[in-house]
Protein backbone atom coordinates (compact mmCIF):
# COMPACT_ATOMS: atom_id res chain seq x y z
CA UNK A 1 0.00 0.00 0.00
CA UNK A 2 1.48 3.28 -0.85
CA UNK A 3 2.21 5.84 1.55
CA UNK A 4 1.90 9.72 2.01
CA UNK A 5 5.39 11.37 1.84
CA UNK A 6 6.11 14.75 2.50
CA UNK A 7 8.56 16.84 0.07
CA UNK A 8 9.80 20.21 0.65
CA UNK A 9 12.07 21.70 -2.33
CA UNK A 10 13.57 24.94 -2.84
CA UNK A 11 13.76 26.12 -7.07
CA UNK A 12 15.48 29.11 -7.53
CA UNK A 13 14.93 31.45 -10.71
CA UNK A 14 17.09 34.62 -12.30
CA UNK A 15 15.87 38.23 -11.08
CA UNK A 16 15.44 38.62 -14.50
CA UNK A 17 12.73 36.04 -14.81
CA UNK A 18 9.07 36.49 -14.90
CA UNK A 19 7.87 35.51 -11.09
CA UNK A 20 4.28 34.74 -11.74
CA UNK A 21 5.50 32.34 -15.25
CA UNK A 22 7.81 30.46 -12.65
CA UNK A 23 5.42 30.40 -10.25
CA UNK A 24 2.73 29.07 -12.67
CA UNK A 25 5.66 26.09 -14.21
CA UNK A 26 5.45 25.40 -10.73
CA UNK A 27 2.33 24.81 -10.01
CA UNK A 28 2.20 22.39 -13.26
CA UNK A 29 4.62 20.79 -12.25
CA UNK A 30 3.62 19.39 -8.47
CA UNK A 31 0.12 18.64 -10.13
CA UNK A 32 1.85 16.40 -12.89
CA UNK A 33 3.01 13.37 -11.12
CA UNK A 34 0.27 10.72 -10.85
CA UNK A 35 1.19 9.53 -7.41
CA UNK A 36 0.50 13.72 -6.46
CA UNK A 37 -2.19 14.15 -3.86
CA UNK A 38 -4.72 17.17 -4.16
CA UNK A 39 -5.28 17.06 -0.40
CA UNK A 40 -3.27 18.56 1.00
CA UNK A 41 -3.22 20.93 -1.56
CA UNK A 42 0.37 21.71 -2.44
CA UNK A 43 2.29 24.98 -1.59
CA UNK A 44 4.33 27.33 -3.39
CA UNK A 45 5.37 30.63 -2.54
CA UNK A 46 8.19 32.97 -3.33
CA UNK A 47 10.43 32.28 0.17
CA UNK A 48 13.84 34.43 -0.01
CA UNK A 49 15.77 36.69 -2.27
CA UNK A 50 18.49 35.42 -2.36
CA UNK A 51 22.38 36.85 -3.39
CA UNK A 52 21.86 35.60 -7.03
CA UNK A 53 18.22 33.70 -7.19
CA UNK A 54 14.57 34.57 -6.50
CA UNK A 55 13.95 31.73 -3.91
CA UNK A 56 10.66 29.25 -4.51
CA UNK A 57 9.72 27.53 -1.49
CA UNK A 58 7.61 24.26 -2.87
CA UNK A 59 6.07 21.46 -0.36
CA UNK A 60 3.52 18.65 -1.19
CA UNK A 61 2.68 15.46 -0.29
CA UNK A 62 2.91 12.17 -2.45
CA UNK A 63 1.99 8.95 -2.55
CA UNK A 64 4.90 6.57 -2.20
CA UNK A 65 5.19 3.25 -3.85
CA UNK A 66 6.36 0.21 -2.04
CA UNK A 67 9.51 -1.13 -2.57
CA UNK A 68 9.00 -4.18 -5.52
CA UNK A 69 5.58 -2.50 -6.84
CA UNK A 70 6.95 -0.07 -9.69
CA UNK A 71 7.52 -0.89 -13.10
CA UNK A 72 11.49 -1.63 -12.35
CA UNK A 73 14.57 -1.22 -14.79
Amino acid sequence: MSQPQHVDLTFGISYGDEIDKAQGVLEKLVAAPPLALADPAPVIQLNELADLSVNFMVRTVHLTQPVGSGSGA
